[in-house]
């Protein structure tokens, strides 16, 4: 199991209770809006969700970590998406449930983690 360790969050690979987690600790931020009103919000969009992450790990589309304080405390997910393995690129995404964790730097550190990891993961499989 890959665990990339910051200064202040790891990633990791999200389990079902994560993601369940996630969705109800969800806060959607009226005042800074980034995200559609409609995202999973029900414990059925959670399960879906991480079967979803399953397949798409399976097909090669995406790899999703879960974003987590060194305590142990999933705060969010950090996505490589739209993995292009031929032309070496891929977009990312980056999500946190609670207001408190966002705007705090753990996305730049979370990001750098992500990306640590696509660079060397695409080094390794470089013909």
């Amino acid at each position: 199991m890959v665990k990339l360790t910051g200064e202040r969050v790891y990633l990791a690979a999200l389990e079902r209770a994560h993601c369940r987690t996630l969705v109800e600790d969800f806060e959607y931020d009226f005042e800074n809006p980034a995200e559609p009103l409609d995202i999973c919000c029900s414990l059925e969009d959670a399960e879906n969700w991480y079967d979803d992450i399953r397949r798409d790990i399976v097909l090669g589309k995406h790899i999703r970590f879960g974003v987590f304080l060194l305590s142990g405390t999933v705060i969010g997910d950090a996505a490589l998406q739209n993995i292009d393995q031929k032309n070496r690129k891929c977009d990312i995404g980056l999500g946190f449930s609670k207001i408190e964790y966002r705007n705090r730097g753990y996305g730049a550190e979370a990001v750098m983690l992500a990306l640590e990891y696509a660079l060397t993961e695409a080094t390794a499989r470089r013909p």
